[in-house]
């Protein structure tokens, strides 16, 4: 691997990152240590330190990718505004390219973080700009007359990151992936199958008989 040159320096992280995801899903990221990452690349733990400092920066740059990777599937997944069918492209991208996204590894680092306030601030930080990546998309959605004006865009994308995590987590735990896109696609269904105009809050109820 090649040391801290200019021309080399991105394709040096590049590399150490990849072994650095290996290592944590092989020992799970508290077992993982630096010497391990470092054997996989064939270098010495010094070399490792003059690109990253712990294994928490690893970590951190590894959710990085995570919300990068995150943008570009929401907008490769979108076709001619079909937000439901959007859903399903986005669905089947994550589940079926799960170290891409380090699924596993966040639900395990979630645990470790209890310990460990470093790790508990990147998840935080990371938890945030994966919403803002998410509430940026709605919020485009809004403004095209897919989703009420009335909707709380933020409140949305909570949700809708709850349930996709809680979805996740029944996978890794063996739930089916066919039982969980049902769960997935149904729910998303009955999220937009609401009129796109919506009745005023202020309005008076229709008169009764």
């Amino acid at each position: 691997m090649p040391r801290v040159v200019p021309g080399y320096k991105e394709q040096a992280r590049s590399r150490i990152l990849k072994a650095a995801q290996a290592a944590f899903s092989e020992k799970g990221y508290d077992q993982a240590t630096m010497e391990d990452i470092a054997h996989k690349l064939g270098v010495s733990k010094g070399a490792l330190y003059l690109y990253f400092n712990s294994k928490e920066q690893l970590f951190e740059k590894i959710t990085e990718e995570r919300q990068h990777n995150l943008r570009e599937t929401l907008r490769a997944s979108l076709k001619d505004g079909a937000l439901v069918e959007c859903t399903k492209e986005f669905f089947d991208a994550v589940i079926d390219q799960q170290d891409k996204y380090n699924i596993s590894l966040t639900f395990e680092v979630i645990s470790e973080a209890a310990r460990n306030d470093a790790l508990r601030t990147i998840l935080l930080e990371d938890y945030d700009k994966r919403l803002r990546i998410l509430s940026e998309f709605l919020h485009e959605q809004q403004e095209q007359g897919l989703i009420r004006d009335d909707v709380d865009v933020h409140s949305l994308s909570l949700g809708i990151s709850a349930l996709f995590n809680g979805l996740m987590m029944s996978h890794i735990l063996g739930i089916e992936k066919k039982q969980i896109k049902r769960t997935w696609m149904e729910t998303i269904n009955i999220i937009y199958s609401a009129p796109v105009q919506a009745r005023p809050l202020s309005a008076s109820p229709p008169p009764t008989a």
